[in-house]
């Protein structure tokens, strides 16, 4: 699911937790993936947007039009970086054990 689809689910009468939670963990579970993916946990793919903003305030930060994406994390590395991160650059970054959810 992109930011555009978060937003929509949004306008429909989600929450914005609920439109994240559909597009994370329940989508995890009807792909029969739980185990691997869905949550921000240890031991799962670490999958994420970093966005400048709360999208549970303000869902729109998560949308391509708004370009408020600040970094993409794929399997724990940092594949881009910057406003608008869907334009970064490729770079891998490892991000620190520290910095792992608890």
């Amino acid at each position: 699911m992109h930011g555009i689809e978060l937003c929509m689910l949004v306008e429909c009468g989600y929450s914005p937790m609920e439109a994240v939670v559909s597009a994370t963990g329940l989508a995890a579970e009807a792909m029969g993936v739980a185990h691997e993916t869905g949550t921000v946990r240890p031991g799962l793919a670490a999958d994420l947007v970093v966005v400048d903003g709360d999208p549970l305030k303000d869902i729109s930060v998560l949308a391509p039009f708004n370009s408020r994406i600040e970094a993409v994390v794929k399997d724990g590395r940092v594949v881009r970086r910057g406003r608008g991160a869907e334009e970064g650059s490729d770079g891998h970054e490892r991000i620190p054990d520290a910095a792992a959810p608890r």
